[in-house]
């Protein structure tokens, strides 16, 4: 939960409404509305999870702070019907600004966010420091930053002001420097997750393959490959078997540990798995490649 500036997570989002896990998606969009109208709302955040659902939340957020019936009515969003609402969804809100990959550049970098765009974003803030008015920016697909622009980032993140607020998204926490995520309250919005293990084999064989991953030191992993198999169907079946188990466990520390950093670590084994799933079932990406990603990126 929001509960304060200081806090370095938002409690992260339950599979679906129906999850037991007391944090599903509209429990957070709840929490960080409330914290609009508190003004207790962290001034950096970086929402992790599905693009829709994190791009959507930001602008939702940035309705709710320029919406001038949110604090009149007494609003945790905004009404979507004012100038302000209207103006943001339509991306032509002066206040709220966007940093987008560059455009008409050479292939080879035409899908990165560079570092002149970071240094005129900082130009813009600094023209807009004495306005009462809140200034959003919005950075959509995060991972997409070059490693000169996300020094430059990092400079702003560091240099808070009362009414700037900036709102970075990413499918995954791990593509952006160290040093800019521990600068951010962290939103996750995993995938659903609703399927069931098919039977209590699939249960001992996720466990058995998460457990041997877990005690392996991390560059003496590469032989756990050799456990899984071959088969692209066959691998993706593991894969979700793996991901049912650990969404289990994220369930359990959630609600027994929810500031843990075992819980937090939890997550991005979650969030890990499901990319790797998603990479080898529906982008036909290399199958070792993207395992031998897994075992070395999770369990440190």
């Amino acid at each position: 939960m929001i509960n304060n500036m200081n806090q370095a997570h938002v409690s992260p989002a339950a599979a679906s409404t129906q999850d037991p896990c007391p944090f599903n998606n509209e429990n957070i969009l709840q929490q960080l509305h409330r914290a609009v109208t508190r003004h207790r709302l962290p001034q950096v955040v970086l929402f992790i999870g599905p693009s829709h659902q994190t791009e959507t939340t930001s602008m939702q957020l940035a309705q709710a702070l320029l919406c001038p019936n949110t604090s009149k009515h007494r609003r945790s969003t905004g009404c979507e019907q004012c100038n302000n609402c209207q103006r943001i969804a339509k991306q032509i809100h002066p206040n709220v600004h966007t940093l987008r990959c560059k455009e008409n550049k050479t292939p080879s970098n035409s899908s990165l966010i560079g570092i002149e765009q970071v240094r005129l974003m900082k130009q813009q803030q600094n023209l807009r420091n004495f306005s009462s008015n809140p200034q959003i920016w919005l950075v959509p697909n995060a991972q997409d930053l070059t490693l000169q622009a996300a020094s430059a980032l990092l400079k702003l993140l560091e240099e808070p002001h009362t009414h700037r607020f900036i709102f970075l998204s990413t499918p995954n926490e791990v593509s952006l420097p160290l040093t800019v995520t521990s600068r951010c309250h962290k939103v996750f919005f995993p995938h659903n997750v609703k399927q069931q293990l098919t039977n209590a084999d699939a249960l001992q064989q996720a466990n058995k393959l998460l457990d041997s991953i877990h005690k392996t030191p991390r560059l003496q992993r590469w032989h756990i490959s050799k456990q899984f198999p071959t088969n692209r169907d066959e691998l993706g079946k593991i894969l979700q078997d793996m991901l049912l188990t650990q969404w289990q466990t994220t369930k359990q520390l959630c609600h027994q540990q929810p500031q843990s950093n075992a819980f937090q670590k939890s997550i991005v084994v979650v969030q890990a798995l499901q990319e790797t799933h998603e990479a080898v079932t529906q982008r036909n990406a290399n199958s070792k490649l993207a395992l031998e990603n897994l075992l070395l990126r999770c369990w440190p």
